[in-house]
């Protein structure tokens, strides 16, 4: 699924005190704009001998970015008079700037006593501190103190927002936002946390509108276009994502930061079918961070998705070695082998994962299949019951419990072949002829119909041309003879993924027969029973019915053995399939 920046990550805001351009001491800490009159007023008459000799010199060293020699003068200033507020204030600011949480707190605790003209400011600072320090709840007592104190204040209504997220209190969360913005309508975190909640709790229109507003407020900054393409994304508004995506490419970000748009681009166009782009997508970005899970992870859902198998499973192999713990990865390898009907290394991995995550929906519904694979049917009803009670509105944990409960009636036939080990299927679909290819571009450049064109590049077996005659028009679904007949007949798995993607139903009769009967039935010259079976396992993981009847009551495996397929008889048992004749 997508990432998002988490805006929330160290973005308390505090107050600043007197600083110069030089300072950088810290890159991670982001500075904000000093309060004018804030700890040099008037009424800080009392200071002892040399204290503002001191503070002043500090301010030299402040502007160089000389760290060591700032504290230095600033510890001998207060040590010439310990309530001098404008040394205590300045190092109270640099220990934030520089993580020193414990040694911030001593100094806004005493200036909450010395300075009450500016308490609201301190507890805020106070509050940021303390959140820092992972004590969420003593914070909000100090964003609480401040708000009493000055209610026209913003910032302690986004910082106590922040902490309130931590305590998983989103809609206060929410109100405390909605009060900042309404404080000060040009304050930039404020909307930029809220998109971030807005986002997190599935109103993506709400997060666009928010992240809308960041991009006219700081249009200079790629960050806010990239937020703003997640949430168009997630919002189902795909193609104007990757305009805004691209968009983003080349504005000369860190490195991690074109990977994350990368990513997030791949699995947009994962979801629009765009399998090909998105896989070089992922490529790219690996070749920027080749020590990142997540790519690897994505990158074989892209191979997955293609029945590439073998592929996909070195990519969660890889995803697993650098991030162990990545139950995604090893969820969706279970998925891999259940489909090279590996099923002891499948249920090994999936045992792992429900023994410590029990409800984990993905590793309920992979083990739920392979027990009524193996024929344990009490054991597959065991885990798509409790699939079920996870996640009531699971059609496919539906349709898969209806089949065990179907099986769990009488037993398999004995004479039938044992399960399958299918680790000998031929290689992936072939590259797109290159030649043709360009042929059938160039006739849907000069105006040849879509649906032409399309018809031509299942013919030609040619990914590319299939994919821009659809984004031209032509429909997956309506023609006479239906295009996705001509891709089960040439076995080519990427094409059918994409037909099936834009439109095309596994429920609908091609030619009189249930898709998967139509793939076991219909051969042509060129087809082995590996390549059927390999069809056969693509289209039952999309969704095709195993044991979806003709109308004389032949199931696919009936097919199968009147054809003495043995081979993809043993396939189709592999993956469920009964026979409704013998």
């Amino acid at each position: 699924m997508n990432k998002i920046l988490d805006p929330a990550r160290n973005s308390c805001s505090q107050e600043e005190y007197p600083s110069g351009p030089g300072f950088r001491w810290s890159q991670e800490q982001e500075r904000l704009e000093p309060e004018a009159n804030h700890c040099m007023g008037g009424v800080f008459k009392r200071k002892g001998p040399g204290a503002e000799a001191l503070f002043q010199l500090a301010q030299q060293h402040f502007e160089q970015g000389d760290a060591r020699k700032v504290l230095e003068c600033l510890q001998a200033a207060l040590e010439a008079d310990p309530n001098y507020v404008p040394a205590r204030a300045l190092r109270s600011n640099i220990c934030m700037m520089m993580s020193q949480w414990a040694a911030a707190v001593d100094d806004l605790q005493a200036l909450i006593k010395l300075d009450p003209t500016n308490a609201a400011r301190h507890h805020n600072n106070l509050g940021s501190v303390l959140r820092e320090l992972g004590q969420p709840e003593r914070a909000l007592g100090e964003f609480n103190r401040a708000i009493q104190l000055d209610p026209r204040y913003p910032k302690p209504y986004y910082n106590r927002s922040q902490a309130l997220r931590t305590l998983e209190r989103s809609g206060q969360a929410m109100s405390d936002l909605n009060q900042a913005i309404e404080l000060d309508p040009n304050y930039l975190k404020a909307y930029i946390a809220r998109g971030a909640l807005h986002w997190s709790e599935g109103r993506y229109q709400e997060a666009q509108a928010d992240f809308q507003t960041c991009m006219r407020l700081e249009p200079g900054n790629p960050e806010h276009r990239a937020q703003y393409a997640l949430a168009l994304s997630n919002g189902g508004r795909r193609e104007e994502a990757l305009e805004h995506f691209s968009q983003c490419l080349g504005s000369n970000w860190a490195s991690e930061r074109e990977v994350w748009v990368l990513h997030n681009m791949a699995t947009t166009l994962g979801e629009l079918g765009r399998d090909d782009e998105a896989e070089e997508g992922l490529n790219h970005a690996i070749r920027i961070e080749p020590r990142d899970p997540d790519l690897y992870y994505n990158r074989g859902n892209t191979f997955f998705r293609r029945g590439r198998y073998q592929e996909a499973e070195r990519d969660y192999a890889r995803a697993l070695e650098m991030r162990p713990g990545m139950v995604c990865a090893l969820v969706n390898q279970s998925s891999v082998w259940l489909a090279l009907g590996r099923l002891a290394e499948a249920r090994q991995a999936l045992d792992r994962v429900l023994e410590a995550l029990p409800d984990q929906s993905q590793a309920l519904f992979n083990r739920g299949r392979l027990n009524r694979l193996e024929g344990r049917f009490s054991e597959a009803l065991a885990d798509l019951e409790r699939l079920l009670r996870v996640c009531p509105d699971d059609a496919e944990a539906r349709h898969e419990r209806a089949r065990a409960q179907s099986q769990n009636q009488e037993p398999l036939p004995p004479r039938l072949a044992p399960l399958l080990e299918v680790d000998d299927l031929p290689a992936p679909d072939p590259p797109d002829p290159p030649e043709e290819t360009g042929r059938l571009l160039q006739r849907l450049q000069a105006g040849e119909s879509p649906e032409e064109i399309l018809t031509g590049a299942i013919k030609a077996r040619s990914l590319q041309a299939a994919r821009a005659a659809l984004d031209a028009g032509a429909s997956a679904r309506g023609q006479k003879v239906p295009a996705l007949a001509g891709a089960i007949l040439s076995n080519h798995l990427g094409l059918i993924g994409l037909l099936l993607d834009r439109g095309a139903s596994l429920t609908e009769p091609i030619a009189g027969f249930p898709p998967l009967s139509f793939c076991v039935s219909v051969w042509t010259e060129q087809d082995t029973e590996q390549d059927k079976a390999r069809t056969a396992a693509f289209l039952v993981g999309r969704g095709a019915d195993v044991n979806g009847a003709n109308d004389l009551g032949a199931t696919p495996l009936d097919d199968a053995l009147i054809s003495e397929k043995s081979y993809l008889a043993a396939a189709l048992q592999s993956l469920g399939g009964r026979p409704g004749l013998f």
